[in-house]
């Protein structure tokens, strides 16, 4: 049996269950399930919350407590501190052990494409953070299939749709919010997105520019102005808020060109993305601490 926890904003919950699909392939025999109560629990909750139940059709279920307990019993504790801290210090004294064998933790190495994770036999509960694309090349159609969002998108945003169909579009993701405040993350420069929008524009003409960010007001004030789009189209989308966000991806999914932050939500913008004369511009460094260069597939343009 394996169980994968869930949790994070929605890029990182399709990371995770993406590699819950990946371990399913990988071992037919075996039971994989999944595990969202952290996410779900969590307050204040991680930008909208769990949403994979919502947005998609899940092919795997959710592990039982009793379940968790069998595979790892720090699991259990750590989901036994949410529910109750006294029951939670009374289990401390007979079961939980911080060296459990069976409790992978692995958010050190966040894109390290890691073998190992794949093929390892045993029971395990899954407490990592699997961002590379080596996981996913091999199975892309049955992510494909598993991220089809349960919805049709509305009118306005179908117009979009159809209009970035038949068009050079390119789509360019800003991700500042919680970014600017977290030392570990580096917002993509100016000089970043400069250098990606002449490439682009060294490959096409006649373009038309859609911006997404979660911080209009921070886009506006620190970066159009500085960014030559050399006289293109700029439509700024800011329809999909809150719960409807997970639209900005469809978008994204759409367009001819992608340039993207150094995100999950970005990258799956790029990765879902089955035009095939699409052509994808990501940050070679991710976060401050690291290039991470398992984090793109080879035909991305790294910058």
């Amino acid at each position: 049996m394996k169980i994968i926890n869930i949790d994070g904003g929605l890029g990182n919950q399709m990371f995770k269950y993406a590699f819950a699909l990946v371990l399913k392939q990988e071992h037919p025999n075996q039971k994989i399930l999944i595990d969202s109560r952290l996410c779900r629990w969590r307050r204040p909750k991680t930008h909208t919350g769990y949403e994979l139940n919502r947005l998609f059709n899940l092919e795997l279920t959710e592990a039982s407590i009793w379940q968790i307990f069998i595979v790892s019993k720090r699991a259990f504790g750590i989901i036994l501190y949410k529910i109750n801290k006294k029951l939670y210090s009374n289990y401390l004294s007979y079961f939980y052990d911080k060296k459990d064998v069976n409790y992978i933790e692995d958010y050190s190495a966040l894109s390290i494409f890691n073998k190992d994770l794949l093929l390892n036999k045993e029971s395990l509960y899954y407490d990592v953070s699997v961002q590379s694309w080596q996981y996913y090349a091999k199975y892309r159609e049955i992510m494909l299939k598993a991220f089809t969002f349960k919805e049709s998108i509305d009118f306005d945003n179908e117009n979009i749709v159809n209009e970035m169909r038949g068009c050079n579009s390119v789509a360019i993701h800003f991700r500042f919010g919680d970014y600017l405040k977290l030392k570990e993350f580096n917002v993509c420069t100016k000089d970043y997105y400069q250098i990606a929008l002449n490439y682009i524009n060294s490959k096409f003409s006649l373009l038309n520019y859609y911006i997404f960010t979660n911080d209009i007001e921070y886009f506006n004030t620190e970066f159009r102005d500085s960014l030559d789009f050399r006289g293109g189209n700029i439509k700024i989308i800011n329809k999909n808020q809150e719960t409807d966000s997970y639209k900005d991806l469809i978008l994204m999914n759409n367009c001819k060109c992608l340039i993207l932050a150094n995100s999950s939500f970005s990258w799956w913008g790029a990765w879902l993305n089955n035009r095939s004369d699409s052509v994808c511009v990501a940050p070679k460094r991710w976060f401050l601490t690291s290039e991470f260069p398992d984090i793109c597939p080879p035909n991305w343009v790294r910058i």
